[in-house]
């Protein structure tokens, strides 16, 4: 069963595996835009705002007991892919779907907690020198990158410069933001957002292999960053 992965390269599988090419039964559940139907079986709602969400409704279908355990993981993902139930896929369906988690024992506080509200002195270092790095060009694009030298510099890990894409999605008059950070395997990670209803980064995404969902997508490419620095004269 595979569970919330965009495309295939997601899964970890290879040609060899025998889960890509029917030979073993693939169950893939997912709800990215970019999924490319890679399963035996494959339930993808695009339109859901998390996995979680599908998982819950087939969970009910099946009248399968969801222990508080299970409520607080699937809260967990659906508070995480709505961003704390404030992006536009957070609709009056998924405040229903949160509703019945809690009354069958979610912990909210725990998943907010952990989510969202704790942070390290070693990741907030981190983020203090994506934001520093923060650029806005003329189109209205915004960049931002976190680079190997900086998780040295500031203890923190790779994975620790994702939160900071959300913070780069809030500047105003913004077309849409791309936060590159590298990796321990030697790999370049771009995280895209926007809040414009008329754009889909989605597009941009998987052209560079990656995928994703109309406003929030991501892609990987083997490389490191380099820091180029450009200087215009403009005439007044």
């Amino acid at each position: 069963v595979s569970v919330d992965c965009g495309g295939k390269k997601r899964t970890g599988f290879d040609e060899k595996s025998g889960f890509l090419d029917g030979k073993v039964p693939l169950l893939n559940i997912d709800h990215h835009d970019s999924n490319d139907g890679f399963g035996k079986i494959n339930v993808v709602v695009p339109t859901a705002c998390a996995t979680c969400f599908i998982l819950l409704k087939f969970f009910e279908y099946c009248s399968y007991k969801i222990t508080p355990d299970i409520a607080t993981a699937l809260l967990a993902g659906i508070y995480f892919d709505t961003g704390s139930l404030t992006h536009s896929n957070t609709t009056p369906f998924v405040y229903s779907a949160v509703a019945s988690l809690l009354r069958k024992g979610a912990k909210l506080d725990q998943v907010t907690q952990n989510l969202f509200k704790a942070i390290s002195v070693q990741q907030m270092r981190l983020l203090g020198m994506i934001l520093e790095r923060t650029r806005i060009n003329e189109d209205g694009v915004v960049t931002s990158a976190a680079m190997e030298n900086d998780y040295k510099e500031s203890g923190a890990k790779s994975q620790d410069a994702s939160r900071a894409v959300d913070f780069l999605n809030t500047i105003a008059g913004s077309k849409f933001c791309i936060l590159l950070s590298d990796d321990e395997k030697g790999e370049v990670k771009g995280s895209v957002r926007t809040q414009r209803d008329d754009l889909d980064i989605s597009k941009v995404a998987s052209a560079l292999g990656g995928g994703g969902h109309k406003k929030a997508a991501g892609f990987g490419v083997r490389g490191k960053i380099r820091e180029e620095r450009i200087f215009k004269i403009i005439e007044e």
